[in-house]
């Protein structure tokens, strides 16, 4: 049960709210530009210090944000309400 719990929460949607989550100290800004630049949406700040939250495609996000230094989560709910 918590290992479901735990997948569900790593895996972000294939469409909609996600979690950026910069592996670096350096990673922050190169990987939100990265996401505006695939089309993602900013929503605000994440619930980690240094993350954020987007919107938009999983597949279109994935592969650009894990080459500039962040990895994607699932938003929890209510995440990223706090604008920038």
């Amino acid at each position: 049960m918590i290992t479901a719990l735990l997948v569900l929460a790593l895996c972000p949607p294939s469409r909609g709210r996600m979690t950026v989550l910069p592996l670096t100290a350096n990673a922050g800004e190169r990987a939100l530009q990265t996401a505006l630049d695939h089309g993602a949406g900013l929503i605000g700040r994440g619930p980690l210090t240094g993350s954020f939250v987007i919107s938009g495609e999983l597949s279109r996000l994935r592969a650009p944000l894990l080459a500039s230094g962040a990895m994607l989560l699932a938003a929890p709910a209510g995440c990223g309400e706090r604008r920038l």
